[in-house]
């Protein structure tokens, strides 16, 4: 294994922070544990796979019931709705960014938490300048 992780990576299309300075950390953490909870991860309105472990397995066990009307093979369904469930149960996020977009946006923002720039030139700065390289 020589130290690396096993199973599949995902990308998150969402992600959430919270900054040290903010005066409204506690409910920046509550909107967090909102967002991550079965409650929200389970509803049908989100997208992809949920990363709240029950909501997953809620997901499956839906998909199971709709499959139940194709599949006529218990046994089958089962050992595929478990063969799902452990693939979810071992994926691990994969965080990687382009490094040169990752060298805009901190030089960027470098200016607007020194007071040098405003947050929507450093937004417009950052927008142009990544659509520039990502065009050539």
């Amino acid at each position: 294994m020589n130290g690396e992780t096993q199973g599949w990576r995902y990308k998150s299309s969402n992600s959430f922070g919270i900054n040290s300075k903010s005066e409204v950390q506690k409910e920046a953490w509550e909107f967090i544990k909102f967002m991550m909870s079965e409650e929200v991860q389970s509803s049908e309105t989100l997208r992809g796979i949920p990363v709240h472990k029950d909501a997953n397995k809620k997901r499956l066990q839906e998909a199971a019931e709709k499959l139940k009307e194709t599949i006529s093979d218990e046994k089958f369904l089962n050992e595929r709705v478990e063969y799902a469930g452990n693939v979810l149960e071992a994926a691990y996020p994969s965080f990687s960014i382009d490094k040169k977009i990752e060298s805009i946006v901190k030089e960027e923002f470098d200016f607007f938490m020194s007071g040098q720039k405003s947050v929507d030139e450093v937004s417009k700065l950052i927008q142009n300048r990544v659509m520039t390289y990502l065009n050539e």
